[in-house]
C-alpha cells in the first residue's frame, strides 16, 4: 500500500522513468515525448548549461556526460529554473567523490559569507559508504536515506528526484530512499524532530522553484540521460539583475573580438571604443556572462556622423557577422538607450524608445553571450554607460506591453 502522501501521478512517473532508463543514451523515447518530458542534455554539447556564475564551463562534454569537476564554479546549472517536476538522470562517481544534485536553487547569487549551495536543496552523492545525512541519497544535512542504494564506484546509477509542491522524494536505482515534507520544516536550523542542521533556513519558506545544478566538489562525477517532466504549469521566475556584469572600473569578464589591440577601455565608469582607422568588420566586446531569457540595455553615444554602436544578447563566441545575436544600435552623437529582450525563441530590440526589430519563433538562438558592438565604418568613438542585464525579465520593452510585443512578431517588418 503506497503512503498517503505519494500522488498517483508521481508513482506513474517514477515507474516510467525507471523503465525508460535503459533506452537510448541522452535521447527521449517517443513515449517520453508524448508524456511531456524535456531532454536537458543532448550528450554532445553543453547547450543549455552554464556554471552557477553564468559562465561557460571550462571543461567540455566528457564521453557523452557532463562532468562538473573543474568547470569553473560551484556547480553546473541548467539555464532555466523549474518549479514542480520529475528529474531523471544517471550518474557515475570516481573514488573519493563528493558531489550532489541541487534542486530549487534560488537565486544564483550567493548570500554574503555563503556559497550558492545554501540557496538550493542538495541530493548528496558521496563515495563513502553509509546512510547518514551526508551519504548518497540524503537530502544533504537534512534527511537521511533509508539505506545506501548506490552501486560501486565506476558503475552507473539511476536517480529520480520529484519536487511536487512541498514534497521532495528521491529514488535511487529503483528504490525510494528519501522523502521530505517541506511544510513540516518550520524553524530555522532545525529539523522537524528538533535536531539541528547546518543551514540558516526554515525550509517551509524555501523557494518552491529554482535551478537544477550538478556540483563540483573536488572530484570527477559524471551525469547523463538528464530528463525532466514538468508537473505544473510553466513557471514564471522572478527577474534577477546580474551584479557581475560590469564593475565600472575595468574590463574584467570582457574580451575584445575584432583584432584592434587597445580599442576598448574604461573611462569614468564608461566603456569606450576608439577606432582610429576605417573598420571593415564589427568591433566586438564579448562578455563572459551567458544569458538565455534576459534583457540587456545600455546608453550608447556615437561620435556624430560616424557609424553605429550598440548592444547584443545571445551572441556566439565568434560574435562578428552572423554570430552577433540579437542587437540594437544607435547613431548620431546623442546618448541613446539601446535595449534587447529575449524570451524563449522570441526576441525584440529597441533604440531610442522605438522597437526596431522583432524576431519570430525559431529565429533566435536559445542562449549566448552579452556583447557591446561597434559596426563597420569610419574612425569614431563609441561610449557605453548604465549597462544592465536582467535574467528572467518581464516581457516589456520601450513602453510596449507583452501583448503588444507578441503581436509584433506576426506583423510585417515595415509596420513595426
Amino acid at each position: 500500500m503506497k503512503p498517503a502522501w505519494l500522488h498517483p501521478l508521481t508513482l506513474l512517473l517514477l515507474l516510467a522513468a525507471t523503465r525508460l532508463a535503459a533506452g537510448a543514451q541522452n535521447a527521449l523515447t517517443p513515449e517520453e515525448r508524448a508524456a511531456g518530458w524535456i531532454l536537458l542534455f543532448d550528450g554532445a554539447s553543453l547547450d543549455g548549461w552554464v556554471t552557477s556564475a553564468r559562465r561557460e564551463s571550462r571543461v567540455p562534454v566528457d564521453d557523452g556526460a557532463i562532468n562538473p569537476y573543474r568547470s569553473g564554479h560551484y556547480m553546473m546549472v541548467y539555464e532555466r529554473p523549474f518549479s514542480d517536476f520529475v528529474l531523471s538522470l544517471d550518474f557515475k562517481i570516481s573514488g573519493g567523490c563528493n558531489s550532489g544534485i541541487f534542486v530549487r536553487t534560488s537565486s544564483l547569487t550567493a548570500r554574503p559569507g555563503k556559497d550558492v549551495g545554501y540557496n538550493g536543496i542538495e541530493v548528496a552523492i558521496d563515495a563513502a559508504e553509509g546512510a547518514g545525512y551526508h551519504h548518497t541519497g540524503a537530502l544533504y544535512d537534512l534527511v537521511k536515506p533509508r539505506r545506501q542504494a548506490m552501486r560501486p564506484v565506476g558503475e552507473w546509477n539511476h536517480a529520480v528526484i520529484v519536487c511536487d509542491r512541498g514534497r521532495i522524494e528521491v529514488e535511487l536505482n529503483g528504490e525510494k530512499v528519501t522523502a521530505m515534507d517541506l511544510d513540516r520544516w518550520t524553524a530555522v536550523g532545525l529539523r522537524p524532530d528538533g535536531t539541528a542542521h547546518k543551514f540558516d533556513v526554515a525550509y517551509r519558506e524555501h523557494p518552491r522553484a529554482g535551478y537544477i545544478g550538478l556540483q563540483d566538489h573536488g572530484a570527477p562525477c559524471w551525469f547523463k540521460n538528464i530528463k525532466l517532466k514538468p508537473l505544473s504549469a510553466a513557471y514564471v521566475p522572478l527577474p534577477e539583475e546580474d551584479s557581475t556584469l560590469f564593475d565600472g572600473r575595468d574590463l574584467t569578464g570582457w574580451r575584445g573580438r575584432g583584432g584592434r589591440d587597445g580599442a576598448w577601455s574604461v573611462e569614468g565608469g564608461e566603456v569606450v571604443c576608439r577606432l582610429k582607422s576605417e573598420a571593415r568588420e564589427a568591433e566586438v566586446l564579448l562578455g563572459d556572462v551567458i544569458a538565455a531569457d534576459a534583457s540587456f540595455s545600455a546608453e550608447v553615444k556615437v561620435s556624430p556622423g560616424s557609424g553605429k554602436g550598440g548592444v547584443a544578447l545571445r551572441s556566439s563566441e565568434d560574435a562578428r557577422g552572423g554570430g552577433q545575436g540579437i542587437f540594437a544600435e544607435a547613431e548620431g552623437g546623442e546618448w541613446t538607450r539601446c535595449e534587447v529582450l529575449a524570451a524563449g525563441r522570441d526576441a525584440w530590440a529597441a533604440a531610442g524608445g522605438r522597437v526596431a526589430a522583432a524576431v519570430p519563433p525559431s529565429g533566435a538562438r536559445p542562449s549566448g553571450r552579452v556583447a557591446l558592438l561597434v559596426g563597420p565604418g569610419p574612425p569614431r568613438e563609441v561610449r557605453f554607460r548604465a549597462l544592465k542585464l536582467v535574467h528572467n525579465p518581464r516581457i516589456e520593452l520601450a513602453g510596449k506591453t507583452e501583448a503588444e510585443l507578441r503581436r509584433m512578431l506576426a506583423a510585417p517588418a515595415a509596420s513595426r
